[in-house]
């Protein structure tokens, strides 16, 4: 497998991985719901930021 492909594969945990830091702090603050959105969010914003850097 080249080193590009690995590359992509990696930047998709960026979504469950800040999903779950995500819940982690919202379970801190009484608020998992929102915390778990919080982190999907940004992990989603930050795989972006991935992908247009990686072209």
């Amino acid at each position: 497998m080249d080193e590009q492909c690995k590359r992509r594969r990696g930047a998709g945990l960026f979504i469950p991985g800040f999903m779950f830091i995500g819940l982690g702090i919202g379970i801190l603050f009484k608020n998992a719901g929102a915390g778990v959105l919080l982190g999907l969010g940004v992990g989603f914003i930050i795989w972006g930021i991935f992908r247009i850097i990686d072209r």
